[in-house]
């Protein structure tokens, strides 16, 4: 696959579910499996270990899928208590790819950048499950997404969403106190 290819696919992977066809010979020869460890983004990461066996890579504009949201039973309705963990797993990975493919400066640093910002939205997962997560692992997941070096870069260099912009703010402090407060406020309190 030549590094515009790759470039594309990481970001069409990340943004939006696409039909795939894979080639059980590369599935087979290569010994590729999902992780069982993950539930979700397993298929991503499956499919950047395929691509690296890829020789070539096909893109199309037409619609083969149609993903609805709303089903409160789907994965990204429920409760994660590994979402931090399973995200950094994903974008190290993604990372990691990138670099072997020579992806240009660029692309990675907006790859960094994205990453900041679905760490961050780690945050508030813990809190609009607050009825399910604990007061100790929303601190957990605070304290990590303040210390990470991505979100810290995010943050400091790119951090202009007005949405976020008290929790950034406070990230750049590393106030987790203060982010603790705010959510609990916010999204906790009765529970």
């Amino acid at each position: 696959m030549e590094i515009n290819e790759a470039e594309r696919h990481v970001r069409s992977e990340v943004y939006q579910a696409k039909q795939k066809t894979y080639s059980t010979d590369i599935i087979v020869d290569n010994r590729l499996r999902f992780d069982p460890d993950l539930s979700l983004g397993e298929d991503m990461l499956f499919n950047f270990d395929y691509y690296q066996h890829a020789s070539n890579a096909y893109f199309s504009n037409n619609v083969f899928y149609h993903y609805i949201r709303g089903n409160e039973e789907s994965l990204f309705s429920r409760y994660s208590p590994s979402l931090y963990e399973d995200t950094v797993k994903i974008y190290d990975r993604m990372r990691m790819l990138m670099m072997n493919f020579n992806c240009s400066k660029e692309s990675i640093q907006r790859m960094e950048a994205l990453y900041g910002r679905i760490l961050i939205s780690c945050i508030y997962h813990e809190y609009m499950f607050c009825n399910k997560s604990t007061p100790a692992s929303r601190r957990e997941v605070i304290r990590k997404v303040a210390n990470n070096p991505y979100v810290r870069r995010y943050a400091f260099h790119e951090g202009k969403n007005l949405k976020d912009f008290a929790v950034i703010a406070l990230l750049k402090l590393r106030a987790t106190k203060a982010i603790e407060k705010l959510f609990d406020a916010h999204y906790c309190e009765g529970n």
